[in-house]
């Protein structure tokens, strides 16, 4: 068996090595139509959000496992270009969200 990874690094060779099951062969791709295309011909299995998965899962060609709670939940970052224009409502947006979710803004 092999696994299909987007992004996550090794997140789903954890999942899987907690549960006693050999690490598979590692595949990468460059896209997600390609990682899910590979999922649902049958080659593999993959780790992504519900929310990707959603329409081929409702179209039936994947099938879908929740993780449990401790395991579910995933670091998510806001990536920007370092230099360029950033305009006053996107100054005002890092200061609420940075604060809301106990994050500071990276240093320029």
């Amino acid at each position: 068996m092999s696994h299909h990874r987007w992004h996550g690094g090794g997140r789903l060779e954890g999942v899987l090595t907690r549960r006693g099951i050999p690490a598979p062969r590692v595949l990468e791709f460059g896209t997600l139509e390609a990682v899910v295309g590979c999922v649902a011909a049958g080659l593999g299995i993959t780790l992504l959000p519900r929310a990707l998965v959603g329409p081929v899962w409702q179209e039936g060609r994947v099938a879908m496992h929740s993780l449990p709670p401790g395991e579910a939940r995933a670091e998510t970052v806001f990536v920007r270009p370092r230099e360029g224009y950033h305009s006053s409502a996107f100054a005002a947006f890092l200061a609420l969200a940075c604060p809301a979710v106990g994050l500071q803004a990276a240093a320029e």
